[in-house]
């Protein structure tokens, strides 16, 4: 789950961090599965618990509306502990707020927004639908699609090149680098096609969509510098990978509410990565879902019966 090496860069005051590291490393287990690819399993390590295909978040409160989020590695909590994710920080807020709820995190590693229906689709089935849905992506489809292009590959193809070595190691056909604008539509129509599926899956359940943060949508901050050689990449590669990525809001017809922001008031190291933050990140991250919608959507939702 975990692309970089652990140090100590973001993480100077979370002791834990390095053991979270180790568990995220190697320790979380997933399973084959014939429709999705995988889907986690259950695990159960220090900081670290999944109960089937669900992380373990805050505590659930009996009654309160049941709200339940979907993503990838970001939305699952890579870096962090059970409890500091960012629906168990919604789960906070909402408490603070006088508008309590259960939260459920469904991310997992590398997945995609196909994928995230998909489970989606499963999880109505079994469990029935939930008060709310929320869903904070982005990235990995945004890696996907430029892998699939390097591959001539359909973009819409439901399959995961995040985790396929041999689109990784194939020549490249097509830059998604090169008209930015284009890659932003293409990402857009990837991502709307299967947003589009969700309504039929859940009719009258309230959705939320959120285009996540990286750390090259973040405005210039002054440990830039130590997370570039962090990564081993140059300092044009950000606004390299910007471009399209934000282009991709231009041309969802039905935008996500943008979060790329939510860290330009930052002034301190939040990113590991191109995409994973500390426990501050999933604070700050949860407090922009909230005001920008989320406490709203929360406020109109009545008691689960």
């Amino acid at each position: 789950m975990v692309g970089f090496p652990f140090t100590t860069y973001a993480h100077e005051d979370e002791p834990f961090a390095r053991e979270v590291f180790a568990e995220h490393a190697s320790q979380v287990r997933q399973v084959d599965d014939d429709e999705l690819f995988f889907v986690g399993t259950d695990t159960d390590l220090r900081y670290t618990h999944v109960d089937g295909v669900e992380r373990r978040s805050m505590p659930a409160v009996p009654g309160a509306p049941e709200v339940w989020f979907f993503g990838g590695s970001t939305l699952f909590g890579v870096g962090q502990r059970d409890e500091h994710t960012i629906p168990s920080e919604v789960a906070r807020i909402a408490e603070r707020e006088g508008t309590p709820v259960t939260v459920h995190d469904f991310g997992w590693s590398a997945y995609m927004a196909w994928q995230e229906v998909g489970l989606l689709r499963r999880l109505v089935e079994e469990r029935g639908a939930p008060d709310l849905l929320v869903f904070f992506h982005g990235l990995n489809d945004f890696s996907s699609l430029c892998r699939h292009m390097a591959a001539s590959v359909s973009p819409l193809a439901r399959t995961n090149p995040l985790t396929d070595m041999q689109l990784e190691d194939s020549s490249p056909v097509l830059d998604c680098f090169a008209d930015p604008e284009r890659t932003g539509e293409v990402l857009a129509g990837v991502v709307e096609a299967a947003m589009l599926e969700v309504g039929a899956m859940a009719p009258g359940v309230p959705v939320l969509e959120f285009w996540q943060p990286a750390a090259y949508t973040r405005a210039p901050f002054p440990s830039e510098d130590e997370l570039l050689r962090h990564m081993g990449v140059p300092a044009e590669s950000f606004d390299q990978q910007r471009a399209p990525y934000v282009a991709a809001l231009r041309y969802d017809k039905t935008p996500p509410i943008d979060l790329t922001d939510a860290f330009d008031d930052l002034d301190e190291p939040v990113f590991f990565d191109w995409a994973h933050t500390n426990e501050l990140g999933a604070r700050v991250v949860a407090r922009a879902m909230w005001d920008r919608g989320l406490g709203d959507a929360v406020a109109r939702l009545e008691p689960s019966s």
